[in-house]
């Protein structure tokens, strides 16, 4: 089946995925981090706190995407300060649910 984009989402193409829905924490969704070989791509509607995330993002702070609500820029701009490295984008129809 092919997909287009429309008012219900957007096609994509993936190899390799792991959808985490309100499972648990940051840490523990990313505790395998610095093993992981390519990039990661994180999408979800909200941040938690930078001092938190950092914590995570710090085992491994290269070829990681994320893509968050533009409600979450004051902590986009403070990641992004700490790794520049990181690729951040906001989007405001992006309505990932998420249990932070």
């Amino acid at each position: 089946m092919i997909f287009s984009d429309d008012s219900r989402g957007f096609a994509f193409s993936c190899e390799d995925a792991k959808m985490s829905i309100c499972a648990s924490t940051w840490n523990t969704r990313l505790s395998q981090i610095a093993r992981v070989i390519g990039p990661i791509l994180i999408m979800t509607g909200s941040l938690p706190d930078p001092e938190y995330i950092s914590q995570t993002l710090g085992k491994r702070p290269r070829d990681i995407f994320i893509i968050a609500n533009v409600d979450a820029q004051r902590e986009a701009r403070q990641l992004k300060l700490r790794f520049p490295d990181v690729r951040i984008a906001l989007h405001r129809n992006n309505n990932a649910k998420s249990c932070w």
